[in-house]
């Protein structure tokens, strides 16, 4: 059980603790596998010597490019996803007769693996850029269509039901009072995809790429330069970290009347 002292540590400090123990972790792993299987040391690097490809990768003007070229890749092919999956979402979800067609056609989708649809999407679009945003695109498409699907489903029928009574009827009881009430819910969900799509760049980038954060984890690999795959690593983990913090604080902005959500957040 948790001391008292410990749960009131500050969310920050919690947070470099827990940093602090895994660096510990990864210092000591590294220093055993040197130990015991010194042939191996080479494929478990230390944190000073991640951290020193580091420093030698981000003098490159090759990092930097392939920094913003997968973050422009991203973000693009997250916001078409989320564009194409908030309208066809409330569509489906308002009528049933479409969603009984259309949903076990997008729950087949689903289920279909990004890089399976890599080699197609070669033979029909090449190896340009446009490629690489509908590979992004489509991973991120169907999963967002689903959970906006379930964020309208599950609005609760009494808010429908006072609307009715209201005098809100068809188009604008769902621009007034279902859209809204989902609004946070899908907004989450566009949240969580934002972590999906960064998931699918290195497919993405796995084919005739030039530049890319991906493109460099598997350069790192043809050539065994496993502190440079360690440090790659931790840059998706940092530029996906701070997407998430970016996207709360906007949900703020976006949906300013959830406001139990914004209690249960600043209470985590």
């Amino acid at each position: 059980m948790t001391s008292r002292p410990l749960r009131r540590l500050p969310g920050r400090v919690a947070a470099a603790f827990g940093f602090a123990i895994l660096l510990a972790s990864w210092q000591t792993l590294s220093g055993v596998v040197r130990l015991w299987l010194p042939r191996f040391g080479i494929f478990v690097p230390t944190p000073f010597e991640v951290a020193e490809a580091g420093y030698y990768l981000i003098t490159t003007t090759q990092f930097w490019g392939s920094f913003f070229l997968s973050n422009l890749r991203v973000l693009v092919g997250w916001l078409l996803a989320c564009t194409l999956a908030i309208p066809m979402g409330v569509l489906l979800a308002r009528n049933q007769l479409s969603g009984r067609i259309v949903l076990p056609v997008l729950d087949f989708c689903r289920y279909i693996p990004v890089a399976a649809l890599v080699p197609l999407s070669i033979l029909w679009l090449g190896v340009e850029e446009r490629q690489k945003i509908v590979i992004l695109t489509a991973g991120t498409f169907f999963q967002a269509l689903v959970l906006v699907v379930d964020a309208i489903k599950r609005v609760p029928t009494p808010y429908l039901e006072v609307g009715l009574t209201l005098g809100v009827s068809g188009n604008r009881l769902a621009g007034r009072v279902l859209f809204p009430a989902a609004w946070p819910a899908i907004f989450d969900a566009c949240r969580v995809c934002a972590g999906l799509t960064w998931s699918y760049l290195l497919v993405a980038e796995l084919v005739a790429a030039e530049l890319g954060l991906g493109y460099q984890i598997i350069r790192a690999q043809r050539f065994l330069k496993t502190d440079q795959i360690f440090f790659i690593i931790g840059v998706l983990g940092l530029i996906g970290f701070c997407y998430d913090r970016a996207l709360l604080k906007l949900r703020n902005y976006v949906v300013p009347w959830d406001l139990l959500g914004r209690l249960h957040r600043d209470n985590e």
